[in-house]
């Protein structure tokens, strides 16, 4: 049985190492208001549940699992380094970003029906943009390398996001080359 420190802790170890940028998705509160919180908060309880539940029971179909997980994280730098290497623009990237995402988290039997406010829709103050610059220093920090993300802007930081993403290549089919 996890105590729920131990969720917490597992949850946040998870988001950490992901490429994803925290996004802003839409929510619809209890009185029936929409409202938008982080993909990142969505994806640590996901996380914190998919272990207090006992999940990973069958060891086959969490082979599956993982497997299904790096192959998502693959396409995603796939189609990140394509859509860098194109000159598309941040908008593209952010669009990669949400696909990717949501099929990451059907992974976690959430819904596919994930919906996600426009690149601009961020405020420089919101917690959104603080997780981004705090995951992006997090990312630099654990893989040892310089990331710029000096900016207050939201769609800066996921410019940001898609460079550093950017950087570890693909070869000319397209596969990950794994880190330069």
């Amino acid at each position: 049985m996890w105590s729920q420190r131990e969720l917490d802790v597992v949850g946040s170890m998870v988001v950490a190492q992901l490429p994803f940028p925290p996004m802003p998705l839409v929510v619809r509160r209890g009185d029936g208001t929409e409202d938008f919180c982080s993909s990142h908060d969505l994806l640590a309880s996901a996380v914190k549940v998919y272990f207090a539940t006992g999940c990973a029971v069958d060891e086959e179909a969490e082979a599956r699992r993982m497997h299904a997980k790096t192959a998502i994280l693959l396409e995603l730098q796939r189609r990140v380094h394509a859509s860098v290497e194109a000159g598309e623009g941040v908008q593209a990237a952010y669009e990669v970003y949400q696909d990717c995402f949501r099929q990451y988290m059907l992974l976690y039997q959430t819904c596919a029906d994930l919906r996600f406010l426009p690149l601009g829709a961020v405020d420089p103050a919101h917690t959104i943009t603080r997780q981004a610059a705090e995951h992006m220093r997090g990312l630099a920090e654990m893989e040892q390398c310089a990331v710029a993300a000096a900016s207050d802007r939201y769609p800066d930081l996921v410019a940001a996001y898609a460079r550093h993403l950017h950087a570890y290549g693909c070869d000319e089919e397209g596969a990950s080359k794994g880190g330069e």
